[in-house]
């Protein structure tokens, strides 16, 4: 995943918050499309931001699976 960071330009980012990232399992289970297809809509700069419009964004996929 990190390469996937750093590709989209978090990967001074995740340097930063790697650890609250890791220890978080926030991208446990997650597809390198769904953190790509994140990153293309939501801006983050603190690892609270990412984890709460991270958390929101699969929460609304899920849930709306059928209209995409």
């Amino acid at each position: 995943m990190e390469q996937l960071f750093i590709e989209n330009g978090y990967g001074e980012f995740f340097d930063r918050f790697r650890y609250p990232i890791e220890m978080s399992g926030i991208l446990e289970n997650i597809e390198e499309e769904q953190l790509q297809s994140f990153f293309k809509i939501f801006e983050c700069d603190t690892f609270e931001n990412f984890a709460y419009l991270f958390t929101l964004y699969m929460s609304m996929k899920n849930r709306n699976r059928h209209l995409l």
